[in-house]
């Protein structure tokens, strides 16, 4: 048992399992980022692009993913900015590269503006960080 004196004793594997959930949240507009990454990945298949922009749909549709996923968490919030950096290469990729199909094309743009609205929102932060705080919005 560990001994806090403002609160008495604690289990540590009740603080454990609480620990595992502490400051994450799952804002509407970082869970529709997820599946808008998951989206990507899987748009090749239903459009039939092929080549490079595939790859690119397939590479930057994960990172989405796993950046939206980081943002879950209250100190990670603010990382959900590079998704615009990302979104911003899902709208041109196709453009750019070969193997894209006008369909998945136009996806992409759409997919792309989608994201980059998702993630200039600004989800509530529960937990406090002291002077990081202002970052974190």
């Amino acid at each position: 048992m560990i001994d806090v004196p403002a609160t008495g004793p604690v289990r540590p594997d009740e603080v454990s399992a609480k620990a595992m959930i502490w400051g994450v949240l799952l804002p509407w507009n970082l869970l529709l980022s997820i599946a808008l990454g998951l989206w990507l990945m899987a748009a090749p298949s239903v459009f039939g692009s092929s080549g490079t922009a595939a790859h690119s749909d397939h590479l930057l549709g994960a990172l989405i993913v796993t950046i939206s996923v980081i943002s879950l968490a209250d100190v990670g919030r603010a990382m959900r900015y590079r998704n615009v950096i990302l979104a911003a290469g899902v709208i041109a990729a196709p453009w750019v590269v070969s193997g894209a199909s006008a369909t998945s094309r136009w996806n992409d743009v759409i997919a792309g503006v989608l994201v980059v609205l998702l993630s200039v929102r600004r989800g509530p932060v529960h937990e406090r960080y002291g002077t990081w705080e202002r970052l974190i919005r």
